[in-house]
């Protein structure tokens, strides 16, 4: 397989219907995560490195202050269409409260909704336009990984793993984001 060729799984056909009306932004974050963490598992995984090391890049990376500091950027591209600034808005809008396991840690109700969104418009994406998925993960320096194995545009966050979304046992499988 071309290395510029790479995709996520083959999403699902859905026979014409559209994700909106399919799932509700819940369940469409929820997959979202899978296929987010994918895709940062993915891009980090060139050059060959050690586990350790592998994990603390996928963890900054999935972090909720990560990601809202790349909805934010995303927002401010110029990349997005209307509809998917609507599946953003509808994904942040899907959140209640911060769950109480990520709010003792002190995430802030408005990062959680940010993380959230993100998350619903890379299901959105990976359901309806896997294509867009892939030019809307390399804006954001997760598509593939830089021929000299350089770090994503987007490498860090500016903060340190604590107190992030996620736990130290990667979380994506549990769904309770």
């Amino acid at each position: 397989m071309r290395r510029d060729a790479w995709r996520v799984p083959i999403p699902p056909h859905l026979h014409g219907k559209a994700p909106r009306k399919h799932w509700n932004a819940n369940a469409l974050a929820f997959l979202g995560d899978s296929v987010w963490e994918l895709y940062t598992r993915r891009r980090f995984f060139y050059p060959p490195s050690r586990k350790d090391s592998y994990f603390s890049l996928v963890v900054e990376h999935v972090r909720a202050e990560t990601q809202e500091r790349l909805y934010q950027q995303l927002l401010d591209s110029g990349f997005l269409r209307d509809t998917e600034r609507d599946v953003l808005r509808w994904g942040r809008n899907a959140t209640g409260v911060t769950p109480k396991r990520l709010s003792d840690t002190g995430l802030k109700r408005e990062t959680y909704r940010a993380a959230t969104a993100m998350e619903c418009l890379t299901g959105y994406l990976y359901l309806s336009d896997p294509d867009r998925l892939h030019a809307m993960m390399s804006l954001l320096g997760l598509g593939d990984a830089p021929a000299d194995g350089g770090e994503a545009a987007s490498s860090s966050s500016g903060g340190s793993n604590s107190g992030g979304r996620r736990s130290s046992s990667s979380s994506s499988s549990n769904g309770n984001n």
